[in-house]
């Protein structure tokens, strides 16, 4: 099965989390947060694929959760390997025929959104100003689809997905 190596992020350099977390302290670096926000991430791919490939239709997805970005500096966001495509209830297979980028970061946007005002880390007011930012900090970036027998490609994300904060040597 084809598959997309997609990077999902609720804050680019932090800013809508730090903007959620405002007044919040105790959950400013809650690592139990990251990982609603792969089922988010989840339910939004998952609802993506619906729209545009059927009704009913599940896609297959890994999400590894990252925390570090440059310089490594607390920057959560997460890699995630789904199919291009999904499954219907009689296991028939339905491929996406193209993957709206803005679309699926909207849907995103609508599920953090929602997961943070139901935990109460999110008031109206704050998650009104942070849509009146020019760009609210979320992204979700979706790259080329990978070939089932496309082994180097497989690789590259696989390695991508994994990387550590940190490299010792190269």
């Amino acid at each position: 099965v084809e598959r997309r190596g997609c990077c999902i992020s609720a804050a680019r350099r932090g800013d809508s989390v730090r903007a959620a977390r405002h007044g919040n302290r105790k959950n400013g670096r809650d690592r139990k947060l990251l990982t609603e926000l792969s089922r988010t991430a989840h339910r939004a791919v998952s609802r993506f694929v619906e729209m545009t490939a059927g009704a009913g239709v599940r896609p297959a997805m890994a999400v590894v959760k990252h925390t570090f970005g440059e310089g490594v500096r607390f920057h959560p966001h997460l890699h995630a390997l789904v199919t291009s495509g999904g499954w219907d209830r009689s296991r028939v297979w339905h491929p996406v025929p193209t993957w709206d980028q803005g679309v699926l970061r909207e849907l995103f946007e609508i599920e953090v959104f929602r997961f943070l005002r139901k935990r109460e880390l999110l008031s109206r007011e704050r998650m009104e100003l942070i849509l009146s930012w020019p760009h609210s900090g979320f992204n979700v970036h979706v790259g080329e689809a990978v070939a089932p027998d496309d082994k180097i490609s497989q690789t590259r994300v696989a390695r991508y997905m994994l990387r550590a904060s940190i490299v010792m040597s190269r």
